[in-house]
């Protein structure tokens, strides 16, 4: 029984498995923010594409300045 005892609280004790789900969680929260800015960015980038394309082809547009 003191056995099974000393197993449990070093298994209580130990802080490995806590310290892996923060990095976990850190990472998950990082690769969320990326995620936003790349979806912003790429909106972005095709309002710009879009908007040359636009004064390419009619080089007269109001937008074309």
């Amino acid at each position: 029984m003191k056995r099974v005892m000393k197993v449990f609280h070093a298994f209580v004790r130990d802080e490995d498995g806590a310290t892996m789900i923060e990095y976990a969680l850190l990472i998950a929260l990082i690769a969320i923010v990326v995620a936003a800015a790349l979806v912003t960015l790429g909106t972005t980038v095709k309002t710009r594409y879009s908007s040359t394309s636009d004064c390419v082809t009619t080089p007269s547009s109001t937008t074309c300045a």
